[in-house]
C-alpha cells in the first residue's frame, strides 16, 4: 500500500504541479476565469473572455495546421479529423458560452455558470494546442500511420 504524498512546503507543491503540466495550466485558466467573471463591468469582461480565446484558438488552430501539413500523407482521413475535432468543438462550446453569458446580469447565476463552463473550454483549447506542441513530429507513433 502507498501513501499519499504530503505537502510540507512550497518546494513539494512545486513538485506536484510539475508532475502533470497540465496542473498548472488548468489553475491559470481557473484563475483567469475568475477574474474577468468577477471583474465588475460586463463588456469588459467579455471583451478580455474573447481576445483569450481568440489567442488560445490562433495557438491552437496553427499547432493543428503544423500537425496535419507534417502529416498529410501517412494519416488516415479519419485519423486527421481527430486532430481538429477537439480544438473545433472547445471554440464552438466557448464561444456559445460567452454569446449566452452576454445577455444574462453580471454576478447571476446563469453568467457565473457560463463564464465557469467558458473557463473549462478555454482550458480544454490550451491544452489541445499545447498536446500537439507535444507529440510535434511523433503523431503516426500515437495512431499507428495508414
Amino acid at each position: 500500500m502507498t501513501s499519499r504524498p504530503t505537502f510540507a512546503g512550497p518546494s513539494d507543491l512545486w513538485l506536484w504541479f510539475a508532475s502533470r503540466p497540465h496542473r498548472v495550466t488548468l489553475i491559470n485558466v481557473a484563475l483567469f476565469t475568475l477574474v474577468v467573471t468577477f471583474s465588475g463591468s460586463k463588456p469588459f469582461s467579455l471583451a478580455v473572455a474573447v481576445a483569450a480565446l481568440a489567442l488560445s484558438a490562433v495557438y491552437c488552430f496553427w499547432q493543428t495546421l503544423k500537425g496535419t501539413f507534417h502529416n498529410l500523407f501517412e494519416l488516415h482521413p479519419f485519423q486527421l479529423m481527430l486532430i481538429w475535432v477537439p480544438g473545433a468543438l472547445a471554440l464552438t462550446l466557448s464561444s456559445g458560452a460567452l454569446w449566452f453569458a452576454r445577455g444574462h446580469e453580471l454576478f447571476s447565476l446563469p453568467f457565473s455558470l457560463l463564464m465557469f463552463f467558458y473557463g473549462l473550454q478555454l482550458a480544454w483549447l490550451t491544452i489541445v494546442g499545447v498536446e500537439l506542441k507535444a507529440v510535434e513530429g511523433r503523431l503516426t507513433e500515437f495512431f499507428g500511420g495508414k
